[in-house]
């Protein structure tokens, strides 16, 4: 008797158990599928935040992925997409960094996309004559005050490269070289932070036209390389390929584009190795011993090239000289070692640089056979010698 008694007791009580917990169930169920509803259109997105303190991380499903899909955002929001008219649930679970797992529940709506609504949206961006629809502001257009022509000024028979200067001349009738900006389709990391946290990105990077005068065969007609109509931009770009030159201009507090063109750059480390092993296949045969070589290589720089331009003032920077060694022939010493010492790589001697002992002059000792050999390739100062020049702009 008194064992079926404390086995109903014991029943009583493991009812109640279960009882209590389904209610919790239920409650934390009907609390998550009642209360977090969603309506969204299709083809349109929403960011929930979850607020769950702590979370670890998120995972997240969707009952039927044709109708809504879901993603997290960072650890704190998801993003819902409507895909389809339809109904579907969309499911959160929270880890915390305690280990605690938190169920949650979104019940989303996905409405069908007005057509009336699209059509009137169309007809408003092809219209300039219709007056915007109560939920639209209408942005006033703003156009550069003054008028902009961009011309590469890098001489016509020489080609543009990365790792050297282009020289573009920004034609203006704007007298203010503080409100243009130049974007060079190039950009830089910034730190930024929202609701989720510090991340980074990459925004464009702009740079001032505003640097000094440096070209003797142009003429300024004011600092910040202000030239007749405009002004000069040098810029070096550090990859090959093509780039979307921009000038910008600011109007009020806004900066605006102005004109763009597109400048294509060679690469330079590809076309400098092509050139030095044509030189070689010109001027040296498989007859040759490594030091005729390099003595026919020395010979063909002396007599092919001439030293940086200069006079009384000395060294001379002229715009038409502008672009690489190979194409502009004018080199000082260093240049000449540098190039002797490539010529000598190329032909798997052992080279370094050597100090001549004055002038800051310097020449290429290469190995040859056990024995250390003397090339000094670099034209006579008299061969830069300059004293007129034509103007360029």
């Amino acid at each position: 008797m008194k064992k079926q008694k404390y086995m109903r007791i014991m029943a009583c009580l493991i009812f109640i158990f279960v009882f209590m917990i389904m209610t919790e169930i239920d409650k934390v169920s009907a609390k998550s599928v009642a209360k977090n509803k969603v309506t969204i259109t299709s083809g349109t997105k929403k960011k929930i935040k979850i607020k769950v303190s702590k979370i670890k991380k998120l995972k997240v499903k969707s009952s039927k992925k044709s109708v809504a899909t879901v993603k997290t955002v960072g650890k704190k929001a998801i993003k819902i997409t409507g895909k389809k008219s339809g109904k579907a649930v969309i499911t959160v679970k929270a880890t915390t960094k305690k280990g605690k797992v938190k169920k949650i529940q979104y019940k989303v709506t996905i409405k069908k996309k007005s057509k009336k609504k699209s059509q009137e949206k169309n007809n408003t961006n092809n219209s300039a004559d219709k007056k915007p629809t109560n939920n639209q502001i209408e942005q006033p257009i703003i156009k550069p005050k003054y008028k902009y022509e961009l011309q590469v000024m890098n001489s016509k028979d020489k080609n543009l490269y990365n790792d050297s200067d282009v020289i573009v001349y920004i034609k203006t009738n704007n007298p203010n070289p503080a409100t243009i900006k130049a974007d060079c389709g190039t950009g830089k990391l910034v730190k930024r932070e929202d609701e989720d946290g510090v991340f980074y990105t990459i925004e464009d990077e702009f740079h001032k036209i505003i640097s000094s005068n440096v070209y003797s065969d142009v003429y300024y007609t004011g600092s910040d390389n202000q030239v007749s109509g405009g002004y000069l931009y040098v810029y070096k770009w550090d990859n090959p390929g093509k780039k979307n030159f921009t000038i910008k201009e600011k109007v009020g507090e806004t900066w605006v584009t102005a004109t763009k063109i597109e400048i294509e750059l060679k690469d330079k480390k590809k076309a400098e190795d092509e050139w030095l092993q044509l030189v070689i296949n010109e001027v040296t045969d498989s007859n040759m011993t490594s030091q005729e070589k390099m003595q026919r290589l020395e010979q063909y720089i002396l007599d092919n090239f001439m030293y940086d331009r200069n006079n009384e003032q000395g060294e001379i920077y002229l715009l038409a000289d502008v672009g690489v060694y190979w194409e502009r022939k004018h080199i000082d010493c260093w240049d000449a070692t540098n190039i002797m010492c490539m010529f000598a790589d190329k032909l798997r001697l052992e080279s370094r640089w050597t100090y001549a002992g004055y002038a800051q002059h310097y020449y290429t000792t290469v190995m040859i056979e056990g024995k250390e050999y003397k090339y000094d390739a670099c034209p006579m100062s008299e061969t830069g010698w300059t004293t007129r020049w034509e103007y360029i702009l």
